[in-house]
């Protein structure tokens, strides 16, 4: 039996024995929405407390109303994937995170942006993306897991329905009582024999 350890999202591929480690992967996302978040945080801050502009130019209010919906919906995102390990959720957080990322590289790259950006910036997203990796695919194998257990939930009741039919059956099979069969019907109006139980049923009643 494989051990149950925590999964850490620095091996995005790591193989998932466990739905805990599957689970721990996914909620990895919210690593993702935390550095998102901070991220926003910190340029909106600049902006209203430092009168800084990381942007290079611009409306500033502006800046700050899309930075407190961006913080929002990351911490939303966030909260999807820890709660309910939503895939959807995390895909937007990776898409997101390397949206950031190849913006940020852009901007640094280009002379007459007037930014600069730390390597630090670059690295922090870095760990952003591994981390989303993770989470989508740990969001992935709880999905097929989840759905295997439903799977399996579904063959478990339905065997167990054969099962109580067959007993049933079993059980009546020899009686002359034509009140029995007729209960046969009405529990089971879809059971592999039904129809030879209303046939004895009939016999027994004297129908023509």
């Amino acid at each position: 039996m494989a051990e149950d350890k925590p999964q850490s999202f620095w091996n995005p591929f790591h193989k998932f024995e466990t739905e805990k480690q599957a689970l721990d992967a996914a909620k990895s996302g919210v690593v993702v929405a935390a550095i998102i978040a901070i991220g926003y945080v910190i340029f909106m801050a600049l902006k209203v407390f430092a009168n800084e502009d990381p942007y290079g130019g611009g409306d500033t209010q502006s800046f700050v109303v899309v930075d407190l919906v961006a913080i929002t919906l990351a911490v939303f995102l966030g909260w999807r994937v820890q709660s309910k390990q939503a895939l959807w959720a995390s895909i937007l957080l990776l898409l997101w995170v390397i949206a950031e990322t190849v913006g940020k590289a852009a901007l640094a790259t280009n002379p007459d942006s007037g930014v600069h950006l730390s390597g630090t910036a670059f690295f922090v997203n870095i760990i952003g993306i591994i981390a989303a990796i993770a989470s989508v695919r740990g969001c992935m194998r709880i999905g097929s897991l989840r759905k295997q257990a439903r799977v399996a939930a579904a063959s478990a009741k339905s065997v167990e329905a054969s099962s109580a039919e067959m007993l049933f059956w079993q059980s009546i099979q020899s009686s002359s009582d034509p009140a029995e069969f007729e209960a046969y019907e009405q529990k089971f109006p879809n059971g592999v024999y039904v129809a030879l139980a209303r046939t004895r049923s009939a016999k027994l009643r004297g129908a023509p």
